[in-house]
């Protein structure tokens, strides 16, 4: 018993070391999100009811607004935006309404920076921000909140440059540490702790980004409801124990079930580079015509689908539960050909060089007598890239040279839709749009005249006298 306790004590002592770093969401979390853009969508419903359309007519936004008002909707609520949120991460149905007020929401938060600049903070927010501090320290407090819209390095989207602006007009001290991506749990900084064997936890009212956040193997608080007693929880959750907890897969890698059991990881930084080196290796032995393509799903299969079909529900749940996989490490040393008669299938691959660690954490969970797997990451075929298509049997005879080739019976490439030619606009349609816009006809005759340089006056005055909108 005496040994017990000293083991809890220095235990206990480990953890407290440990340094802990909190991630912050934004919407819904420090920030009102749901009650600003209900006012929006309250205010456009309100002006188009009254025949005062906010937006171009001829825009999306016109047309899902139009949509609404036909539908019958009159105004919406925070509560209504969170759970129509909530369904749409846990892939719940949706009422065609339900969708419509979604569609119009992203329309609007998608383009508007100032949309974003309007939000309030969340009564409690400070609160929250400075508990994290006392436990973290100021330096390991950050802002982990996914943008809206596409956008580029060069041209970031409304969001990502509004939300910027927000923490810096509300938590200054935090601008430095704020990380914009919908993929919270493909985060580098998040990676890094978890290699120190430290603690990171993302506070988010989101399940979908508490779900991703927990598969790459960090803590979470499910902020959750929304208001003061959500923030009640998370303060509440926020001063209980936290403990380093062992990752069940690598940085960057997440455990799959479904067909199979796989193990989704990113690709050699140099896969262009090797299915290059195979393409030339066996570029002897290949059909004419056939060519190799990056295989768009890049994981290691740990179960194959039809023996993962065979287990018993008891053992999937073991699997979920108690297997730790480690991170597969892809040798990138040699590439190699597998190839099989079925649809002339070939496949190339990379080998994974600790199968036998993978190998003996399935054996932990499913027992001793489990087959050995061939690990392996397969990463082009002659079947547009399909993975479906590649050889899914690999084994350690595919690393000979002698192969049985069979030309491939599906197309080689993806169909490219061929482009279309951009017609030319009339000259009526232009003068029709820019009336719409409101431009005076000065300025629609000097804007005809650099489109349409041999456009007799005439014609221009009939246009301007005639196209009425």
């Amino acid at each position: 018993m005496k040994l017990l306790l000293e083991n809890w004590r220095k235990f206990l002592n480990e953890e407290e070391k440990r340094p802990i770093h909190i991630f912050f969401d934004m919407d819904g979390v420090l920030v009102d999100f749901a009650g600003e853009v209900a006012k929006a969508i309250n205010k456009n419903l309100n002006l188009a009811s009254q025949g005062k359309s906010p937006h171009n007519p001829k825009t999306g936004s016109a047309k899902t607004l139009k949509k609404l008002i036909d539908a019958g909707v009159t105004q919406v609520t925070r509560e209504q935006l969170e759970e129509i949120n909530f369904k749409k991460d846990t892939k719940a149905e949706r009422s065609k309404v339900e969708k419509l007020i979604g569609n119009y929401l992203m329309s609007l938060v998608s383009k508007d920076e100032n949309i974003w600049l309007n939000m309030e903070k969340v009564e409690g927010a400070d609160k929250m921000v400075e508990k994290a501090k006392q436990i973290a320290g100021p330096e390991n407090v950050y802002i982990l909140s996914s943008p809206v819209g596409q956008g580029t390095e060069d041209e970031p989207s409304p969001s990502v440059i509004a939300k910027r602006k927000w923490i810096q007009q509300y938590f200054p001290e935090l601008s430095d540490r704020v990380i914009l991506t919908s993929e919270k749990g493909k985060v580098k900084e998040v990676y890094d702790i978890l290699r120190r064997k430290e603690i990171p936890i993302l506070i988010d009212d989101r399940i979908k980004y508490v779900n991703q956040f927990r598969q790459s193997g960090g803590q979470t608080i499910h902020h959750n409801p929304a208001g003061a007693e959500g923030v009640a929880r998370t303060l509440a959750a926020m001063g209980g124990v936290w403990a380093f907890k062992e990752p069940k897969t690598g940085p960057g890698q997440e455990l799959e079930s479904g067909f199979g059991l796989i193990l989704k990881i990113s690709p050699p930084a140099n896969i262009n580079q090797l299915i290059q080196a195979g393409s030339q290796k066996y570029s002897g032995i290949l059909p004419e015509g056939e060519q190799f393509t990056k295989i768009d799903k890049s994981h290691v299969t740990l179960i194959s689908g039809k023996l993962y079909k065979d287990l018993l529900p008891a053992q999937k749940q073991n699997i979920e539960d108690n297997m730790v996989i480690p991170e597969a490490i892809v040798d990138d040393r040699n590439v190699f050909l597998a190839t099989r008669e079925m649809e002339g299938r070939k496949t190339l691959y990379l080998k994974i060089q600790n199968s036998p660690e993978l190998n003996n954490a399935l054996r932990s969970v499913l027992g001793k007598n489990w087959p050995e797997k061939y690990m392996h990451l397969s990463i082009a075929n002659v079947h547009a890239g399909d993975s479906f298509k590649s050889v899914g049997d690999i084994n350690e005879t595919d690393e000979g040279e002698q192969k049985n080739i069979v030309p491939a019976v599906q197309p080689q490439q993806k169909k490219q839709k061929p482009e279309q030619q951009k017609q030319k606009p009339k000259p009526g349609d232009i003068v029709k749009r820019l009336k719409q816009a409101g431009k005076p006809d000065e300025q629609i005759r000097q804007i005809l005249s650099k489109a349409f340089p041999n456009l007799p006056e005439r014609a221009v005055d009939n246009m301007l006298a005639n196209i009425k909108i």
